[in-house]
């Protein structure tokens, strides 16, 4: 696991107080990996590394489908 940019306490209240994720029945969303404590610690530093690669990703579809997730991830580990 990479270490967080915040402490691990701090993150985890600010996960904890995340709104809830938005069911795409069906369908396998970005934030599906992120949906527990423990798949946020294990996939969020992928993901943030993803979301680095891409210009302008704040932009696209990525971002809208669960803002403050991503706003969470790429500050924690991007």
């Amino acid at each position: 696991m990479k270490n967080p940019r915040i402490p691990l306490d701090e993150l985890r209240a600010r996960y904890d107080a995340l709104p809830p994720l938005r069911p795409a029945p069906g369908e396998r969303r970005w934030y599906d990996r992120l949906a527990t404590w423990e798949d946020f610690l294990e996939f969020g530093p992928l993901t943030a590394e993803y979301f680095s690669d891409i210009d302008d990703v704040s932009d696209n579809w990525l971002r809208p489908a669960a803002p403050e997730l991503f706003d969470l991830v790429m500050e924690a580990f991007g």
